[in-house]
């Protein structure tokens, strides 16, 4: 019995394999400019703070119908990892991060 696997198709699947891809590269390039260990014990912690914080701007910038494809969803990322490990204490220079207007508008609702 043969089983299609639809799954590599999927352009739902696959747009949101890119947005992990992206994801990843902004984080791996921040700890890298940062000088923070990808073993660092903390980036857990920062990681699940950062998902966390990403769901939901999702949710609001789609409120205010922002729309958010891959680019979008890395900059946010990146912004709540990094708005993350400031609250640890990590120096984040803002000048390092991603500039979005309108990123920038749902940022400022979800971290407060």
């Amino acid at each position: 019995m043969d089983v299609a696997d639809d799954w590599g198709v999927d352009p739902s699947l696959q747009m949101m394999r890119r947005v992990f891809g992206r994801i990843e590269k902004v984080q791996r390039d921040l700890l890298k400019r940062l000088s923070v260990s990808p073993y660092d014990p903390r980036l857990r912690r920062w990681r699940d703070k950062a998902r966390y914080h990403l769901e939901r701007c999702l949710v609001q910038a789609s409120r205010l119908g922002i729309e958010v494809g891959e680019e979008e969803a890395a900059c946010i990322y990146v912004h709540c990892l990094s708005w993350a490990m400031k609250l640890d204490g990590v120096k984040v220079p803002d000048k390092i991060l991603p500039k979005d207007e309108k990123i920038q508008i749902v940022l400022k609702e979800v971290l407060k």
